[in-house]
């Protein structure tokens, strides 16, 4: 794979800006060279890394407010219910009465 196929791989991977001006910033001082050194593959290694361990992060936090999300959901509609009951009986109440 040449080194403009891994640039435009990069910018096809969805990671941040900063980190693909960093990653691009990498390959293209390697393209003017010729080669990528070690010391740039593990830079962009590291980058990438950052990346995914951001992304984690975020479907976490995702799932943590989903979660959330839900459990107030299910607290709505019990409330819902229980008006609903009070009110139902209330009325059943002034019938009877």
């Amino acid at each position: 794979m040449n080194l403009q196929q891994i640039k435009k791989d990069a910018e096809q991977a969805g990671f941040s800006s900063d980190s693909l001006n960093l990653i691009g910033g990498i390959i293209d001082e390697a393209i003017k060279r010729g080669k990528l050194e070690k010391e740039e593959i593990d830079r962009i290694c590291q980058i990438i890394d950052v990346e995914v361990k951001t992304a984690q992060v975020i479907a976490d936090a995702r799932k943590e407010i989903a979660a959330a999300l839900n459990d107030y959901a299910d607290g709505l509609d019990s409330a819902v219910a229980q008006a609903a009951k009070e009110i139902d009986d209330a009325a059943k109440s002034g019938k009877a009465g």
